[in-house]
């Protein structure tokens, strides 16, 4: 082999005592290679962590922006709702009568998960040709000060659409004497628990023939604070009420 094929490296330590060893050519050019392609690889995946990076905070600025907007529209609803309906001593009583009259056609029942009545809430006809969800599932927990409920909501409508509105929360404690009622999203209530100002509660749209699961915090303030019963109410986005479930709540979870 001829001698410019091979490299002599010495490395001389502090202590004077010099490591030499020989290194063919090939092997420097090779690791000199490697050495270059992994810098470059490197230098890519930082450029590439940068811009991912400014895009990451784009988008975070822009989601801050959208939720401020959100609160923004929330509180013009809110607004326009009392302008239109609640201002007017006779607006707001014809508007309450309707929905007193909504609520007396439910029937009362309560289980723990599925829900089964023999009285219809809705019409024949309305069921055919409307819009209907009903509440599969239904779950409470309580962890710490906190109350938990878990909702799971079908679209039943026939013939097939999808279908939105909005989800209000109400709990009641009967135990009382009258009995107390609390609004999870902070919904003005009415009479016996009835939302008043609807589009204050959760959003909710359901695809065709699917489901969809909904989930709501209660913060407990008080001591000993418990409820006996959920009330769920299910409006469609212009106000008709499309149903409502009223359910048992365990007193062993607010003692755990």
């Amino acid at each position: 082999m001829e001698e410019q094929d091979i490299y002599t490296i010495t490395i001389v330590r502090n202590i004077g005592i010099p490591i030499s060893f020989t290194v063919k050519r090939w092997k420097v050019f090779f690791i000199l290679g490697a050495l270059v392609v992994f810098a470059a690889l490197l230098l890519v995946g930082s450029i590439d962590y940068i811009f991912l990076r400014s895009k990451t905070d784009d988008l975070s600025k822009q989601l801050e922006l959208s939720q401020d907007k959100v609160k923004v529209y929330r509180k013009q609803i809110a607004k326009t709702d009392h302008d239109r309906y609640w201002s007017d001593p006779n607006a707001k009583t014809n508007e309450i009568s309707a929905v007193k009259s909504d609520i007396l056609e439910q029937p009362e029942f309560s289980t723990e998960g599925i829900w089964i009545t023999n009285k219809p809430t809705i019409s024949e006809k309305d069921y055919q040709e409307g819009r209907a969800v009903e509440v599969n599932q239904f779950r409470a927990s309580v962890k710490g000060d906190v109350l938990r409920l878990s909702i799971k909501i079908k679209n039943i409508s026939n013939p097939p659409q999808p279908v939105g509105g909005h989800l209000c929360l109400t709990l009641v404690n009967q135990d009382q004497s009258p009995p107390i009622y609390k609004s999870v999203e902070g919904v003005e209530l009415g009479d016996n628990g009835f939302p008043l100002t609807y589009k204050k509660g959760s959003y909710f749209h359901i695809q065709k023939q699917r489901d969809r699961s909904s989930y709501a915090k209660f913060n407990l303030t008080k001591v000993n604070e418990y409820y006996t019963d959920a009330m769920i109410f299910l409006f469609t986005y212009q106000g008709r009420l499309l149903s409502r479930h009223k359910v048992a709540l365990k007193k062993e979870i607010f003692l755990e």
